[in-house]
């Protein structure tokens, strides 16, 4: 892992292994965070939950943002960040992977642009 600006950046290597975990925690349970900004995202994009899951399932390494990043409240817990393209629109994706699935703590359209090191 590397430090850019202050921020953790994990390597090609890292990403490839933690969108393993994560498939593999997607297939148990995935749940979005009940937060008004994350649902509206999903209505306004006319998204189901089934289509969140198939844009998680073909996350890609290119598609890495920053992470893992330590839990704010001080919980053992890493979120990893992701900004996949969608209809030219850059999606915001935080994840953390639990041993009894996936949460999405955080899916909207971005709010700035975010920078792919890996890309």
């Amino acid at each position: 892992m590397r430090r850019l600006g202050g921020s953790a950046l994990a390597t090609r290597e890292e990403v490839h292994g933690f969108l393993l975990g994560m498939r593999a925690a997607l297939e148990k349970r995935l749940v979005l965070h009940p937060r008004s900004k994350n649902r509206d995202a999903l209505a306004g994009l006319g998204w189901k939950p089934s289509d969140l899951k198939l844009l998680l399932r073909n996350l890609e390494v290119e598609d890495y943002a920053d992470g893992p990043l330590p839990d704010s409240r001080g919980l053992d817990e890493e979120h990893w960040v992701f900004g996949p393209e969608f209809e030219e629109r850059q999606l915001y994706v935080k994840l953390t992977v639990f041993d009894w699935g996936l949460l999405v703590l955080s899916f909207h359209v971005a709010e700035h642009p975010l920078k792919l090191p890996l890309k």
